[in-house]
């Protein structure tokens, strides 16, 4: 497996092997701002998101409840887009470092869309059988609709 799934805590304290092609996939909430990564960390490329862990079924919800959803940013097209080209551009690279929050559900979304177009499909099996990832189900399928897939569900 050429991926890592990690917590926002976790990725300020990764080092990455200096000798290998290391990138990265930040993720934070909306309202949030990114953890200083450490001084010495040698990533080739960092690509930077802020968007909330929801789906809009989730929006409907809580609107319904009364809650304010003014503020909740969801995964959009023009991020897919992104974090697609960011795979094309790194397609070769040693190790695909993502992190979002908690390191289970965004994270976990993006790493199953590498894995997609890196065509590993048992690493994809590995993410959902494992008892500590739930993707995203709104960021797979958007990011499934930009690699001309039909989403694993």
């Amino acid at each position: 497996m050429n991926f890592n799934i990690m917590s926002e805590i976790d990725a300020t304290y990764f080092i990455p092997d200096k000798n290998k092609y290391n990138v990265l996939i930040r993720i934070t909430d909306s309202s949030s701002n990114y953890l200083d990564l450490p001084d010495n960390v040698d990533y080739k490329d960092i690509l930077e998101l802020k968007f909330d862990d929801l789906t809009p079924n989730q929006i409907k919800v809580r609107k319904k409840l009364g809650k304010n959803t003014e503020n909740c940013v969801l995964f959009t097209s023009t991020m897919a887009k992104k974090v697609l080209s960011f795979f094309q551009k790194h397609t070769t690279c040693d190790l695909m470092n993502i992190h979002c929050v908690y390191g289970a559900s965004r994270s976990a979304a993006l790493a199953i869309s590498w894995c997609k177009f890196k065509k590993q499909q048992e690493c994809i099996d590995y993410i959902y059988n494992s008892k500590d990832y739930l993707p995203n189900p709104f960021v797979i399928d958007l990011m499934y609709e930009q690699l001309n897939k039909k989403p694993p569900y």
